[in-house]
């Protein structure tokens, strides 16, 4: 009668603990990740602070005199 309206056994203790177990590896790999790639987020920040600096900078102004430079 249980199986007809799609009641099923609980799993053993054993199953649920190796699911928890599963289940937390999971997240801490997850959140290694997360956290790698918020590394890499804000290296790619920094990097593009600095190229839209450089876009915004006025053109640098190289001397020019009329001796070639001695080493």
């Amino acid at each position: 009668e249980l199986q007809d309206l799609g009641v099923t056994k609980i799993p053993s203790s054993n199953k649920i603990q190796k699911q928890i177990e599963n289940l937390e590896s999971e997240q801490t790999s997850t959140v290694r990740e997360k956290q790698e790639l918020q590394k890499k987020l804000k290296t790619l920040e920094i990097i593009q602070q600095n190229f839209t600096a450089l876009l915004n900078a006025p053109e640098m102004q190289i001397p020019v005199s009329g001796k070639d430079p001695t080493l």
